[in-house]
């Protein structure tokens, strides 16, 4: 197992995959059990400036890699772009509403998923059929939780009849892919002190091309959540069954 408690998003993915390349602890940079902490609202740019020029360098040279900017995967858990809190009349309904718009192209090109993290979370599939938005779900229900005396902390587990504050994101019926699209399996959230606190487990994770851009989208929704219910955002905890540094 591989500990990793750090005080930036991006300390922490450093951190993790120097573990991961060591060897002593994941022979062939492969490892289960990794475990990865880190503050929500904390970053440091020069390490993500640093990953991204390697990146882009990388794409150039392998051009059929599948090596993407770290923002595009983090938009696939949290489409920064459409959520805008300062200018649209109903932040929440244009983010939804422009998620969907974008995915109806998506759909359309060829050689990608047809689907994002956000877009199972949200229900923004493209394909107007999808009616339930557990992400919604959960912040509504944890907004009427702050207003009574005593807010529950963890009521936001799997519920019996509805889905609140455990976001789904894999279908048996539907994934039965063996190494294809999702990797995130579900995503937790907590309410401790007036803090929003978030847990994501994944079957396997990239730590090249996918940890970093992993850990930046869902700190996104971390902070997204906490802005609507009116809360700090807390810590962000990711745990792969299986992480791969991709030797």
């Amino acid at each position: 197992m591989i500990v990793v408690e750090e005080d930036t998003i991006d300390r922490a993915w450093m951190t993790a995959l120097n573990l991961l390349l060591q060897g002593e602890l994941a022979p062939g940079g492969k490892a289960p059990q990794v475990v990865v902490g880190f503050p929500a609202a904390r970053s440091d740019y020069g390490v993500r400036g640093t990953v991204e020029d390697f990146l882009s360098e990388s794409r150039i040279k392998k051009p059929r890699a599948g090596l993407l900017a770290v923002d595009t995967v983090a938009n696939t858990l949290f489409p920064a772009a459409f959520y805008l809190p300062e200018r649209a009349e109903s932040p929440r309904e244009h983010l939804y509403a422009m998620h969907e718009a974008k995915m109806r192209f998506h759909r359309r090109r060829p050689g990608r998923e047809k689907e994002t993290y956000f877009s199972r979370m949200t229900g923004t599939d493209g394909t107007g059929t999808l009616e339930t938005n557990q992400l919604e779900q959960l912040v509504t229900r944890m907004r009427n939780e702050l207003l009574s005396l005593r807010p529950k902390s963890s009521a936001y587990e799997i519920g019996i009849g509805e889905v609140v504050g455990h976001l789904r994101v894999h279908t048996p019926d539907r994934d039965r892919s063996v190494m294809g699209f999702p990797c995130l399996s579900h995503v937790s959230v907590t309410l401790v002190k007036g803090q929003v606190h978030l847990t994501a487990q994944y079957r396997n994770q990239h730590f090249i091309r996918k940890a970093l851009g992993n850990y930046v989208g869902l700190a996104r929704l971390c902070r997204f959540i906490a802005r609507e219910v009116d809360a700090q955002a807390g810590e962000v905890l990711c745990v792969a069954s299986h992480a791969d540094a991709e030797l």
